[in-house]
């Protein structure tokens, strides 16, 4: 009798102890659960302060960045210095490893971009690297080259329109709106189908490259870099240009890097 008391007793504790244990994993869970909802809510509103409010919200209209830096205390290349209108934007994209220049360190920022370094330029930018054993022979004169890559990967993208028995140009330089036109396909910014008119006096609601201009005009990307009462589409575009309009789309449209 002794013995089958003490079986129950046993018994008794161990499901006590069970019970106990139960309740010991559950509040453990509840304090977990909590940090986690704790830490993200922190995370959340770090991220509101911290990363640049380069939208009012994901449906509200977008701010204009402000694209006013002060000069940089380094030579950024041999031939650009701290102080120059565009350092800030060549820091940036060759700090990302987005640009580079040549051999011998400089960037010749004020030379004319052909069509071809253009597009090498943009996949930089893009942080994309098309293999050239893929990307290749998409125009008549596009084929083996070293820019074959960039710019058959950016017609495979959609971000260069014509069919491929049309040329591409390579060779031809960049100019401002054929430049604003690709780099805001690839970067695939919002671009409205409304017909409001560009502040330009030169850029007509029936040219191809009015809309991406608007759009340009709304989200500030122009403004301080393209001043005065034309936007002068043909202009072609020198190294430093493209760099600043590059830099300004990325730090609008990826905020993050």
């Amino acid at each position: 009798m002794f013995q089958k008391s003490s079986q129950s007793s046993s018994s008794q504790r161990y499901k006590v102890q069970s019970m106990d244990s139960a309740t010991i994993h559950f509040e453990r869970w509840i304090v977990m659960a909590l940090m986690f909802a704790a830490i993200g809510f922190l995370g959340y509103m770090m991220a509101d302060i911290v990363l640049p409010k380069t939208q009012a919200s994901l449906h509200g209209a977008p701010e204009k960045p402000s694209f006013e830096f002060e000069d940089l205390d380094y030579m950024v290349f041999a031939d650009v210095s701290g102080a120059d209108e565009h350092a800030y934007a060549l820091a940036y994209l060759k700090g990302r490893g987005m640009i580079q220049g040549y051999e011998d360190g400089t960037f010749l920022p004020d030379e004319t971009m052909d069509r071809a370094t253009f597009m090498k330029m943009l996949t930089g930018a893009k942080q994309v690297h098309p293999h050239r054993l893929r990307y290749g022979w998409c125009y008549p004169d596009v084929q083996g080259e070293w820019f074959a890559p960039s710019v058959c990967f950016g017609k495979d993208r959609g971000w260069l329109e014509g069919s491929s028995d049309q040329p591409f140009g390579p060779g031809e330089n960049i100019t401002r709106a054929g430049a604003l036109k690709i780099a805001m396909r690839a970067f695939e910014v919002d671009v409205t189908d409304e017909q409001r008119s560009s502040i330009f006096a030169d850029v007509g609601n029936d040219s191809y490259y009015s809309d991406y201009v608007v759009a340009a005009e709304e989200k500030g990307l122009l403004d301080g870099f393209i001043d005065g009462p034309n936007f002068q589409p043909d202009k072609e575009m020198t190294r430093a240009e493209v760099a600043e309009m590059l830099f300004r789309i990325v730090y609008t449209e990826m905020p993050v890097l």
